[in-house]
């Protein structure tokens, strides 16, 4: 499989920003073709845009045509996790495709559905369905499967507390940060501590962690 950049576009054709950040996974910049590094990095969280995405028919064909989990609202993720089993997934250097953000996509109208994508356990998922050979070749044991599946629910929930906050809803952004320490250890416990305690002081985290973002991100250029 084949995939590149994106561009999201507003309602009137504007460009908001180019979508993944390089290095791509899988390029030359990132080490070159790595399927057992491409795949963790997968199960950490959806990188590959949709409308670049090509890959061989006979490969579709194998695993089954499109997959998607009961109660799942998306095809396309569950999809790249199956096909990257089957060899390399390499990302083509550029822009390659776009997509628009409108009132009603299936992203808006369906709110509540998307919100359990990344909630759902995926590393288990595809653990599941592989021979004990491949569980070894692969680096997804039972017991991998399960920490990368508790990681990312605890950084889901700390996005989540991130976009409470936004919204003014600090009960809600507690709520996350609490439920973002569960299961995790060193940084990512203790940041989701601090951010709990912040928000019961009525302490703007989110905004200091935009400034520290933005700091980084001026350093890379």
């Amino acid at each position: 499989m084949s995939w590149g950049q994106a561009g999201q576009m507003d309602l009137h054709g504007s460009l908001l920003r180019v979508w993944p950040r390089p290095p791509l996974p899988g390029s030359p910049a990132a080490g070159g073709p790595d399927r057992v590094g491409v795949l963790h990095r997968l199960l950490s969280g959806n990188f590959i845009p949709a409308c670049t995405a090509m890959c061989r028919r006979e490969a579709l064909l194998k695993v089954g045509g499109f997959v998607q989990p009961q109660g799942m609202p998306a095809a396309d993720y569950p999809t790249w996790l199956r096909l990257v089993q089957l060899g390399n997934v390499v990302p083509a250097e550029g822009v390659l495709g776009f997509w628009r953000r409108h009132p009603s996509q299936v992203t808006q109208v369906m709110e509540r559905e998307m919100l359990a994508v990344p909630r759902f356990n995926w590393a288990s998922w595809v653990a599941a369905d592989l021979s004990p050979a491949d569980r070894v070749q692969l680096g997804l044991t039972a017991q991998e499967a399960a920490r990368i599946d508790t990681a990312r629910r605890a950084r889901t929930d700390f996005a989540d507390g991130r976009l409470a906050l936004r919204r003014n809803r600090r009960d809600d952004a507690a709520r996350h940060f609490r439920d973002a320490m569960h299961g995790v250890r060193g940084v990512a416990k203790a940041k989701a501590l601090v951010a709990l305690i912040s928000t019961r002081l009525g302490l703007n985290v989110d905004h200091l962690l935009q400034v520290r973002n933005r700091v980084r991100r001026s350093r890379r250029t």
